[in-house]
Parts: C-alpha cells; structure tokens; sequence
C-alpha cells in the first residue's frame, strides 16, 4: 500500500508538469499566431485561461489514474467534473476568430461566453453537491462510466450551445447583460455557500484538507465576483482569472492532501508502528523462557533461541527450513496437519495439548504445547509455542504411583493383608446401587473366630496374629469369583459379601467356608467347640430398595451372628 501511494505521488508530479508545459506550449504558439503582445489584457486573459485549464486537466487526470488505489468517490466525482470543465473553457479559449486553422471559429462570439459561463458554473454546482454527499473508499461506481458521463455532459452542452439561440450575455458595446450578472452572482454565491459547509465541517474533523479547500473555495468566490464587476477584458478579467488560477491549484492540493498524502501518512505511520510492535513482539518472544517456532504449511521460518536449545540444535540454520513433522512420531502427522489447516482457514486456537517429540539427537521428550495462526512478514502462519515438560511428567508419574501404593495402603489391613473395613464399606455402597439397579439378592456373611480370646491368652499374641492371617488368607481362597468380596471387620471378625447370591446360596458358601477353617487343624485346647480353631457364621441376604440402607444387611448378618453364637458356636 505504502508503494502504491508513493508511486501515485510521483506520477502526479511528472502529469502536472507534462501538462503544464504543453498547455504553456500550446498557448506560446497561440500567442504567436495572434499576434498579441503580453501586456495586451486579452493576451494575459487567454493566458491564464490556459493556465487554469492545464490545472483542471491535471486534477482530471490524476483522479482518473489515483481512483483505483485512493479508493475515494470524491477525487473521481471531482474528476469528472474538472474534465467537463477544463474542455468547456478549452472551447471558449479557442473559439476567438483567427485566420489560422490551428483555432476553432465555428461558434460566435454569444456562443463562446455561455462555455465560459458554463464552466464556472459546473465547477459551483458539482463542488456544493460532492462537499454535501459523504466520501466512501469502496468501489461502487466505475472510473470509466462517470467519464463517460462526463464525456456526454460536454457534448450535450457544446450541441444544444451551437443549435439553440441562448440568450446574450453580452450587448452591443460589450457590457455584460443581467442574465450574465444573474449567472455569475448565483455563481459566487454557490462558492461563498460551500466554504462555509466546508468550515462547520473543518471545526468537527480538524483536517488539513479541509483548509486547502476553504482557501480555494474563497479565492474562487473573489474570481467569480471580480467577473461580475467587469464589464469587458479589463484588468478586473485578469485579476478574477489569476485567483481562479490559485483556487484551482489550492483545490488540487487539498485534493492531494485527501486522497494521497494523508492517506500516505497514515500508512506510513501505521506501518512505522506495525515494525515497532513486530519488533517488540520478536524481542519477546527472542527472550521467552518457552520454545518458540512458526511454520508456515509445516515449513520452520523462524525459531527463537531456546527453541534451538530444546532441540539440540548448533543455532537457528539447523532448524529452518525443517518441516515440524521432523521433529513429530508418524501417528501424529495426519491430525496435526488438519488442525494446522483448520487453524489458518477457519482462525482457530490450537488448544494447549501434550505431545511425544524427539529432538535432532532423537532423544524423546513431552512437551506441552499451543498454536495461534498469526502473520508473519505479509502472509499467514501459525506460531507454535512449547515447553519441555518431561521431568514434571516422570515426577507426576512417580507421584501417582505413591499415591496409588498410599491408597491401596489405605484400604488394606496391615496384619491379614486382606481390605480392611473402611474399604468395605466403599464396596458395599457401590454393590448395593448396582444390584438394586439389576434387581438382584445381596448377601453378607459375617464371620467370628470361636474362642479367640481364649486362644490369645493360652497361646499368646503373636500366635494370635498368626492364626488371623491364617484365617484370613483360607477364607479369600475359597472366594471364587471375581466380584466376592472379603475384608477384616474389626478384631476376630471378617465380612464377606455376595453380589447376586440369595439366601440359600448364601447358606452353601458359610457351610464350605467353617469347613475349611476347621480342616486346618490349627490347635485351640481352650475351645468349647472341640481341639481344633473354628467359626461361626451369620449371613444375611437383602434385594436392595429405597427403603432399605446397606448398613441394614451388615445388621442382619450381625444379628444372624449373635444368635448362632449363643445357640450353636462353630456353625451357620
């Protein structure tokens, strides 16, 4: 953009001089061929006429060839009506009576005032109406239609001058008539109107174009007024057409001022500050702590140095021009890709997420890492973002194989190695839910070494210990299926439950299990039930509901217990 507006500003120049000379060249050989001198009024009248005409074709030319990159409907709109202008005055330039052919006599002298008349008009007219309808830098309307309205407003207005009888605006003794007072009054007036539109819109923008246009608006309005005073080519003529003169160049330097140079300016600070933040943007990100990498269609451009660091390369050569899939496990490859593209067509975050890289010595790493699409020189990219994060993986991994030990710790009771109660509980409570959801029996089994106490005083604690494992690990084994659950509920006493068995399956289990504590033959002389260590068993069995608690079942089976026990010791 900056380039575009520096080449414009250029091609101004050189069109204004190239028009300037040819206009001055053109009116030096008129000059001659008339035969006037100089300090002739009419001589220094048609000279600044065409003085101000190469000034009209200058605005007419730069809008047509700055529009496409100013983008502003008023320098076009402007344009145009300078073009119909400047060849208006042109026409009335060249249409004083010579005997050479290089000067058009087919219009008279009424004819060739209305064309100057015309001019001035349009120029007041099509000015008040652009100041009043608001610019816009969109294209709506092509350059090449609104010349060639203009092109048709010229020739409509040269046919109906040359095959209508307009009325003089001039008498016999060369006085102007009230119809060309009328005419140039309303003219000054329309210019005095539009400066001040354009001073209350000055007080609201501030901008400096604003004041080139007032300044030309105003020296327009003293030309116009110094033609109503004169009453033939008098020195008041050349006066009004040396201030048409520097109101056209005023308006061309506002015109300038608002589609190009500030515009110019602008872009040139805009960009200014853009490098300024880019280069802060690139020192931050030079000194992040993080590795930092954008790609473009998976291409490294730019690495920062811990990026470097982190992928153990000697500097920067040894990564750009790299593919980030280089650096990636295959697996990866297909899903980066599409969320890479995603990123760019759609503007997408790539979340923060954890991968397996490998650096340039191969060695693996994890890495947590995040993207962003952003712009990079002109064009887009995405600018990928990493830390290594092995250690803390290895450290959290480690941390949840404690945990995982501390937790089964927890749950297990020291001395048996069974669970203990507090893991029982957790148990029940999920097998209760899930066969109250299936509709199906829990059963519950409580189970008292006979006589411990008895056995703890004759044969001592550590025989005591001894004997609890014993019973403990004989009791698990005969557990077989996988959802049957064992744990030490408090002193002497184990709890067993069994998902989806009924009461009478119940009742098989408690059976096969004082059987087996019995065949262990584990000597106990203080016991009332015989020679040998036995239990006794309370079971109970529930199809859990609503209206019943799981703690209900373990009170049943320790109702169940208390009765065996004070009726028949050893049994179920």
């Amino acid at each position: 953009m900056l380039k575009q507006l520096e080449s414009i500003m250029n091609k101004e120049k050189r069109i204004s001089a190239v028009a300037v000379f040819f206009m001055i060249f053109y009116v030096a050989i008129w000059l001659i061929h008339q035969n006037l001198i100089i300090t002739d009024y009419l001589g220094i009248h048609i000279f600044l006429q065409f003085l101000s005409i190469s000034v009209a074709f200058a605005i007419a030319f730069e809008g047509w060839l700055s529009y496409p990159f100013s983008y502003s409907q008023h320098r076009l709109y402007v344009a145009a009506m300078f073009f119909a202008a400047g060849f208006f005055d042109l026409f009335y330039i060249m249409t004083f009576i010579s005997e050479r052919p290089l000067i058009l006599t087919f219009l008279d002298e009424p004819d060739r005032n209305w064309l100057w008349v015309i001019a001035r008009l349009t120029v007041a007219i099509f000015l008040a109406v652009i100041f009043n309808i608001k610019d816009t830098d969109r294209i709506t309307i092509g350059r090449n239609l609104v010349f060639s309205l203009a092109v048709l407003f010229i020739f409509l207005v040269v046919f109906l001058n040359f095959n209508l009888n307009f009325p003089d605006l001039l008498t016999q003794d060369n006085r102007p008539t009230f119809l060309k007072t009328v005419l140039e009054g309303v003219t000054t007036f329309i210019y005095f109107l539009t400066t001040i539109i354009l001073m209350l819109q000055y007080r609201k923008t501030k901008e400096e174009a604003r004041l080139y246009f007032i300044l030309s608006l105003l020296l327009l309005s003293i030309s116009e007024f110094s033609y109503v005073l004169s009453y033939d080519v008098s020195w008041l003529n050349v006066v009004g057409d040396g201030y048409k003169i520097l109101g056209y160049y005023f308006f061309l330097k506002g015109l300038h001022t608002s589609t190009i140079k500030e515009p110019y300016e602008k872009e040139r600070r805009t960009q200014e500050e853009l490098f300024q933040s880019e280069a802060r943007y690139k020192r931050l990100i030079e000194d992040s702590p993080d590795g930092n990498i954008v790609h473009r269609n998976g291409k490294i451009i730019y690495a920062n140095k811990h990026a470097v660091q982190l992928l153990k390369a000697n500097d920067r050569t040894d990564l750009i021009g790299k593919t980030i899939y280089d650096f990636l496990p295959e697996k990866y490859h297909s899903t980066i890709k599409e969320n890479m593209e995603n990123m760019i067509i759609h503007n997408q975050l790539f979340e923060q997420t954890e991968l397996a890289v490998y650096d340039l010595t191969n060695h693996k790493m994890i890495v947590e890492v995040s993207a962003i699409p952003t712009m990079f020189g002109v064009e887009p990219a995405v600018h990928i973002i990493f830390r290594d994060i092995t250690a803390r993986k290895e450290l959290e991994r480690e941390l949840k194989e404690k945990n995982e030990i501390l937790k089964h710790l927890s749950s297990m009771d020291g001395l048996t190695g069974i669970p203990n109660r507090r893991s029982f509980e957790e148990i029940l409570e999920k097998e209760w839910k899930r066969n109250m959801r299936e509709r199906r029996p829990l059963s519950a089994l409580m189970v008292d070494i006979d006589y411990f106490k008895y056995y703890n005083d004759f044969y001592g604690h550590l025989a005591g210990d001894d004997c609890l494992k014993k019973v403990a690990h004989t009791l698990k084994n005969q557990l077989k299926r996988s959802g049957d659950f064992i744990a030490r509920y408090g002193g002497e006493e184990f709890v067993i439950l069994l998902p989806g068995t009924d009461q009478s399956g119940a009742y098989i289990v408690a059976k096969k299990l004082c059987r087996s504590i019995e065949e262990l033959g584990i000597p106990h002389e203080k016991s009332e039930s015989g020679p040998y260590l036995t239990v006794s068993i309370g079971a109970a069995t529930l199809i859990p509901e609503n209206t019943h608690q799981p703690l209900d079942l373990i009170q049943l089976a320790d109702q169940s217990l208390y009765i065996q026990k004070q009726n028949r010791p050893s049994e179920v």
